[in-house]
């Protein structure tokens, strides 16, 4: 899986200038009871050398993140 990842994220051509281009998400569904839950356990995960971003795109149900 590793190597599949490496892969995916040559693929991100995001142009910060324009705010055009594409990049590799990935995204995880969780019930926002389990917010808190959920941020504890991706924490060490974020503060790893295996990360390539430690951002995140919080959304409630029924909202979307780009076309999803």
């Amino acid at each position: 899986m590793l190597s599949v990842n490496r892969t995916l994220s040559y693929l991100t051509n995001l142009d910060l200038e324009t705010q055009q281009g594409d990049i590799i998400l990935n995204i995880s569904f969780f019930p926002e009871e389990r917010l808190k839950e959920a941020v504890k356990i991706m924490k060490p995960v974020f503060s790893s050398p295996y990360v390539m971003s430690d951002r995140v795109v919080l959304r409630k149900s029924g909202e979307s993140i780009g076309d999803l």
